[in-house]
């Protein structure tokens, strides 16, 4: 059976492929499509290029590390029982501040042991003034993708640091204007720390890998004791912020360390703040957290507006919708800047010294133990920046947050 041609058709056909050939293509949606797609695998790319989720169980770690931290706050309570009342005082800075807040608020019992009481009552707080923060590393010289193990050392370093300082320092006579004040000045080589977890590769990796090996395997520690009266307080400070950047190496041939120098010490405990680690903790619980270990260590987004901060604004405000992927260390909050306080390791060129006022104020003056607990400390501070604040849950900072606790006794060296 034969069909009937519709008329016309081979004319009709063939002036549409002539305009076809004519007319300037436009783009198309589904091209348009095509770019975002592009757009989110730079970005997923770019994500992989700086941590390596980890694939351990949160509840397995949450269950060995309230086995380890029960030890740890048995061992506590059975060292200052066995002190007999002696003074341990060179590092507390918690307990100085506690005096200043029961001074201050006559009226109001300030809880003499625990920590984390103290979270609501101070609207402002930095680890960085009490001398345990190490000073600012840069892990982009050489280039280098590595960020959580730079910020795993400086939170260990730290914790190191306020734990013997807390307890092995005992002042001996009990006349206040005798005491002898020992400081624990330790460092951990970043390159250690690399070349323990990812085979000496300045790469993509997650810190509670680090944090693992530091409980299980230990890292080497160097460690100096300064010795000071009571009253050369802010002279031991600036031996306990030392530069301790040129002792680094990354990327260099691994170092042989000298016999007096070999020191492997482990962690007693490490763990996240959140029993889900993707949630971001309250401010609450990172407030706890951080007042009852030390430093911790967070995830936020690192993007281009966080590369060149502080472009507009004390604080940092923006946020965006792609997930973590750099690694920085909280060490403490603002309140009137609804702001959490963080130290990047990206040198002494980026970032703020993120320092108040009063507090530049109180080291140019040389006020007294009364008026700062460690002016030294605040000098180093005010002369490197490395610092950002930034709006809680801006970029979502503090998602995975995590903490680690040392010992309190360095083996001898």
């Amino acid at each position: 059976m034969k069909t009937r041609k519709p008329q016309n058709t081979g004319g009709e056909v063939a002036k549409t492929v002539k305009e076809k050939r004519e007319t300037p293509q436009q783009p198309s949606p589904p091209q348009a499509q095509s770019a975002t797609k592009r757009t989110r695998a730079t970005a997923k790319k770019h994500l992989k290029e700086e941590v390596i989720f980890p694939k351990d169980n949160p509840r397995k770690i949450r269950a060995e590390a309230k086995d380890r931290t029960q030890a740890y706050r048995q061992f506590v309570k059975a060292k200052l029982a066995a002190s007999k009342g002696d003074l341990f005082i060179s590092g507390d800075y918690l307990g100085w501040l506690r005096e200043r807040i029961q001074k201050a608020n006559p009226d109001i019992l300030v809880p003499p042991r625990s920590a984390r009481a103290l979270a609501p009552l101070l609207s402002r707080f930095d680890w960085r003034l009490s001398g345990i923060v190490s000073l600012i590393r840069n892990q982009n010289k050489p280039d280098c993708s590595a960020c959580w193990a730079f910020a795993a050392t400086a939170a260990y370093e730290s914790s190191l640091r306020r734990n013997q300082d807390r307890y092995q320092s005992v002042a001996a006579p009990r006349a206040k204007k005798d005491l002898v004040v020992y400081f624990a000045d330790v460092h951990i080589a970043v390159q250690d720390v690399l070349d323990a977890v990812s085979k000496r590769k300045c790469e993509a990796g997650w810190p509670g890998d680090a944090f693992d090996h530091f409980v299980k395997k230990g890292i080497q520690v160097t460690q100096d004791f300064s010795f000071g009266q009571l009253s050369d307080l802010e002279a031991a400070s600036e031996s306990l912020q030392s530069d301790i950047g040129l002792r680094d190496s990354i990327g260099k041939k691994k170092r042989r360390l000298k016999k007096q120098e070999k020191n492997t010490v482990k962690a007693i405990a490490w763990d996240y703040v959140q029993a889900d680690p993707r949630r971001i903790p309250s401010p609450k619980q990172m407030k706890e957290a951080l007042l009852e270990h030390g430093p911790l260590v967070v995830l936020v987004n690192l993007d281009d507006a966080f590369k060149s901060y502080p472009e507009k604004g004390e604080v940092f405000t923006k946020t965006n919708s792609y997930s973590v992927n750099h690694v920085v260390l909280l060490t403490g909050w603002d309140d009137k800047k609804d702001a959490w306080i963080i130290q990047n390791s990206f040198g002494t060129e980026w970032g703020l010294s993120c320092l108040t006022g009063q507090d530049e104020q109180r080291a140019d003056s040389g006020m007294g133990l009364e008026d700062v607990w460690m002016s030294g400390t605040i000098i180093n501070i005010k002369n490197q920046r490395g610092c950002m604040y930034i709006k809680r849950r801006a970029n979502h900072i503090g998602q995975f947050a995590m903490w680690i606790e040392a010992p309190f006794n360095l083996p001898d060296q």
